[in-house]
């Protein structure tokens, strides 16, 4: 499947701690009113609790105007060559 991932372990998960990366490049839908383009970034359709999670869009900061931020909690940071939250 294309929206699927997922660990193996063919004789059963291992007694420890396990810490698993994924990397995902998406090229989500855009709204241009016609003026500014508008992007709303939403990766899942339920509330899932994530332990450590990033997102970083590659973009220039003198393309950017003002990022708004859902949740007040979440930490992004414009840097020159792409946003990091």
């Amino acid at each position: 499947m294309l929206n699927e991932v997922g660990c193996y372990f063919s004789s059963g998960v291992p007694l420890g701690r396990h810490s698993i990366t994924y990397k995902f490049i998406v090229v989500p839908p855009t709204k241009f009113d016609g003026a500014r383009y508008h992007l709303n970034l939403k990766l899942a359709e339920e509330h899932i609790s994530y332990t450590r999670f990033s997102v970083e869009i590659p973009v220039s900061r003198s393309e950017i105007e003002r990022i708004y931020v859902h949740t007040p909690d979440y930490s992004v940071k414009m840097l020159e060559d792409k946003i990091k939250g």
